[in-house]
């Protein structure tokens, strides 16, 4: 943010910014290139001495780069072109990027690089100055987009989803919310919109109220002339599916 106040109370704020200031509420001093999660922004910390709790400083949120670090969940299976999530940090320790959602996750970027269990690299998500928010991204053509597909009525009925992602586009990844708990089994699924529908998703597990699951692998990756759409194992099946897409 740049202030100039000289004549006429004149002031200029510049909305290109890639380093904002942010509040360490963590309750422990952040550290030099530490990924963070604050005020709504994702990025690595770069005050030299850290951020203490409580106090404000510096942290870049430029998507216009690489990002390689070890600062992982070192258990977790990473795969190139997946989206890598952020689980943020506490007052005890750092958070750290993970292959997978859960419930406090926040998805930062696109897997680039690999060293299985030591470090990964990522393209990170554009994000919004004006709208602090890391879902709510700023696509452009190289950016992951994600269509929300809720479903809250009668799904065994499929929702068409054709006009909300283009044919040619890749999907890349695809998790599940669920809202309700369904009195039998149930799962979402995420295929193709023809006569004879030939699965993208696989059958995901939405069947407990609040549970998240992933998609274990995509049968179809590339939108055809088709299109897409979405449909519920069960009439009582409730729950949000988020598609990743470009």
């Amino acid at each position: 943010m740049t202030d100039k106040k000289v004549n006429f109370n004149f002031e200029e704020s510049y909305l290109g910014e890639k380093q904002i200031v942010v509040t360490n509420n963590l309750g422990r001093t952040v550290k030099h290139l530490e990924l963070v999660s604050l005020d709504g922004y994702f990025g690595e910390c770069r005050e030299f001495d850290g951020i203490v709790t409580t106090a404000k400083g510096l942290i870049n949120i430029d998507s216009d780069r690489e990002i390689r670090t070890n600062q992982i969940n070192t258990d977790d299976t990473f795969t190139l072109g997946s989206v890598v999530y952020f689980v943020p940090g506490g007052s005890s320790a750092a958070g750290v990027l993970r292959a997978q959602t859960e419930a406090t996750a926040i998805a930062v970027g696109i897997c680039t690089f690999i060293n299985a269990g030591v470090a990964i690299g990522f393209r990170p998500f554009v994000q919004r100055l004006s709208e602090p928010n890391i879902v709510d991204v700023v696509y452009n053509s190289d950016a992951v987009k994600v269509t929300t597909v809720v479903v809250d009525d009668d799904a065994t009925t499929a929702i068409d989803i054709s006009d909300k992602i283009p044919i040619g586009a890749r999907i890349i990844d695809v998790i599940v919310k669920a809202t309700a708990t369904a009195a039998a089994a149930g799962t979402l699924t995420l295929r193709s919109a023809a006569a004879a529908p030939a699965n993208i998703s696989g059958a995901i597990d939405c069947d407990t109220d609040k549970e998240i699951n992933r998609a274990a692998a995509l049968e179809n990756d590339i939108v055809d002339d088709d299109g897409l759409e979405v449909v519920a194992a069960a009439a009582d099946n409730r729950g949000v599916m988020s598609i990743f897409w470009r």
